[in-house]
């Protein structure tokens, strides 16, 4: 069940995702979910899109100091 008010389409789909899994389960289909520690995306500001953020800068960063 979830907890409210999702912070982002991704975590709803997610949510959404987990439910027909589950469904899935209980009719017999063998099932391993694996979630990541990050997601790295677009959206609000999250641990894991700030390090994207950081790695694509690093590399724009290296670009510029090449040319």
């Amino acid at each position: 069940m979830h907890p409210g008010k999702f912070i982002s389409p991704y975590e709803e789909s997610k949510f959404l995702a987990d439910k027909v899994v589950q469904e899935a389960a209980i009719e017999g289909v063998p099932i391993v979910s694996i979630y990541p520690r990050m997601v790295y995306g677009p959206g609000k500001l999250t641990a894991g899109n700030s390090l994207a953020l950081m790695v694509m800068f690093q590399i724009y960063q290296s670009f510029l100091e090449a040319q």
